[in-house]
């Protein structure tokens, strides 16, 4: 059971850094889907920034379960 929660914390770990280095906000929109080049947030970038800022912290959720379940895995009985 150990190494199977073990298991379980490391694939959420790293589904979650993959979400972090995809959907990492982009320099170029704002939190409110303003192009900070000079675009000032039509609604398809407003829509993809909330999706950005979404999956996000979706991929950091997962790192954090990843590093409860390793550490709990750790004082679990053989």
């Amino acid at each position: 059971m150990k190494v199977i929660i073990n298991i379980i914390g490391l694939s959420l770990g790293v589904i979650g850094a993959l979400l972090i280095y995809i959907f990492g906000i982009p320099n170029v929109l704002d939190k409110n889907g303003a192009n900070l080049i000079g675009d000032y947030g039509n609604k398809e970038s407003k829509k993809k920034a909330k999706k950005y800022l979404f999956s996000s912290k979706i991929g950091i959720t997962l790192l954090l379960m990843s590093f409860l379940l390793q550490l709990i895995s750790n004082f679990l009985p053989n």
